[in-house]
C-alpha cells in the first residue's frame, strides 16, 4: 500500500538526529525523546494511513531499506531509515539509491539514518559512505546472536524492535505489517526464521510489550473441549501435534516432489549464474578486499 499524506498535519519536531550515533547509550537517548515508536514493515499488510488518521503520542516512524516502495509522497512526520547491511554494506548505499530516495523523507522530519548490522558476517558501512546524510551505526550482532537461532539472521523490523525493547523496557512500541507471510508486492526471504519471530511476537504482544496489528487467529480447541468435555485436554494437546507433524511430514515429501521436477529447470539457472556478471554487491566485496590488501602492505 503506498501513503499519501497530505491530509494527515505533522506533529512538534524533535531537533534530535542519528548522526554519529553508536554506542547503546547515545541511541537510548535518542529514542527516549519520543512517547511512541511505530516500526513500519515491509508488507502488503502495514496500515500507516490508519495510524496517521489516529496517531500516538509523539510517535517516531521508522521504515528499511527501500521506502520508495513503500511511500509515494513525502513524509511530513519524524521518522528514520534503517539500512540493512549485508557482507558488503547497505545495498541501498553501496548501488547509490539513497540519495534518489531521500525527497521522500525531507526535512526536518527526516532524523537520518541508522546503517544496520544484525549479524557477524554483515559489515556496517564507513561514515563517509553516507556523503552529507546523518547517519548512525547500529551493531547489535552480539545481542541477536544470544538468543536467535543460530542457522538464521533476524529480520531488521524484529530487530529494531527487539533492541529498543532492550534499550527501553517501557517505552511504546506498535508494530504494522509484522505479518511474515509473502504479499504481491513484497517476498520474504527464508535466510530470518519466520517461525521464531511470528512466535516472539506473540509472546511479547501478549505480554503487553509491543502492539502488532496484524490479527491473530482465534483458538477453536477450547470452545469445542466445552463442547465435549469427555474429550481429555492433555490427550488433545497430543493428537494436535500429532497432526501438525504428519501435516508437515506430507509436505515435506511433497516439496522434494517439487524439488525433483523443477531439476532441468535448477540447471539452467545454475549455468547462468556461473557466467554472468558479478554483482555489484561482489565488486564491492572485491574493492573491499583490494583495500584491505593495500592497508597491509
Amino acid at each position: 500500500m503506498h501513503l499519501v499524506h497530505d491530509a494527515f498535519p505533522p506533529p512538534a519536531l524533535n531537533q534530535a538526529t542519528t548522526m554519529g550515533l553508536r554506542a547503546e547509550a547515545e541511541w537510548r537517548s535518542f529514542f527516549a525523546t519520543y512517547d511512541t515508536i511505530v516500526l513500519i514493515a515491509n508488507s502488503d499488510e502495514q496500515q500507516v494511513r490508519a495510524i496517521l488518521a489516529d496517531p500516538p503520542p509523539n510517535p517516531l516512524y521508522i521504515f528499511f531499506n527501500k521506502i520508495d516502495r513503500v511511500l509515494d509522497a513525502p513524509f511530513a512526520h519524524d521518522c528514520i531509515l534503517v539500512t540493512r547491511c549485508n557482507t558488503a554494506g547497505s545495498e541501498v548505499v553501496y548501488r547509490g539509491r539513497l540519495p534518489s530516495m531521500l525527497h521522500l523523507m525531507p526535512a526536518p522530519h527526516f532524523k537520518g539514518v541508522a546503517n544496520l548490522r544484525a549479524a557477524s558476517r554483515e559489515r556496517l558501512n564507513r561514515p563517509e559512505e553516507f556523503d552529507d546524510i546523518d547517519a548512525g551505526f547500529i551493531d547489535m550482532a552480539d545481542f541477536l546472536e544470544s538468543f536467535y537461532p543460530s542457522e538464521h539472521t533476524a529480520s531488521s523490523g524484529f530487530a529494531m524492535a527487539a533492541w529498543i525493547l532492550h534499550l527501553l523496557p517501557s517505552i511504546r512500541i506498535r508494530l504494522t505489517g509484522f505479518s511474515g507471510e509473502r504479499g504481491i508486492q513484497w517476498k520474504v526471504f527464508h535466510i530470518h526464521d519466520w517461525t521464531f519471530e511470528q512466535t516472539a511476537l506473540r509472546l511479547m504482544s501478549l505480554a503487553g510489550m509491543v502492539e502488532n496489528d496484524v490479527p491473530r487467529e482465534v483458538d477453536p480447541f477450547p470452545a469445542f473441549l466445552r463442547q465435549f468435555p469427555q474429550i481429555d485436554a492433555t490427550q488433545a494437546q497430543r493428537e494436535m501435534l500429532l497432526v501438525l507433524r504428519e501435516k508437515l511430514e506430507k509436505a515435506n515429501k511433497r516439496i522434494d516432489k517439487l524439488i525433483s521436477a523443477t531439476a532441468p529447470l535448477r540447471f539452467f539457472y545454475d549455468g547462468w549464474r556461473v557466467i554472468k556478471w558479478k554483482s555489484k554487491k561482489n565488486r564491492v566485496l572485491d574493492r573491499i578486499k583490494k583495500e584491505e590488501m593495500r592497508r597491509l602492505q
